[in-house]
């Protein structure tokens, strides 16, 4: 998930346990509370490379993809 500076979701990509991946950004979200506390130390070992991140945004399948049934 990438978080902005007020802690709400920007994007988000799901990657499931059959190796499929999905992702989703604020068009596809009705409500987006914030979803995380920036400054929790907890975080810090969740946090990984923005390479990474975009990897998994770049092969990742939309929600809505009709592909995905």
């Amino acid at each position: 998930m990438e978080v902005g500076s007020d802690g709400r979701r920007l994007r988000q990509v799901e990657q499931r346990d059959d190796g499929a991946a999905f992702k989703s950004d604020q068009d596809d979200w009705a409500f987006n509370p914030p979803v995380a506390d920036l400054f929790d130390p907890e975080l810090v070992e969740m946090e990984i490379r923005r390479e990474d991140f975009e990897a998994a945004w770049a092969s990742a399948k939309n929600y809505d993809d009709s592909s995905l049934t």
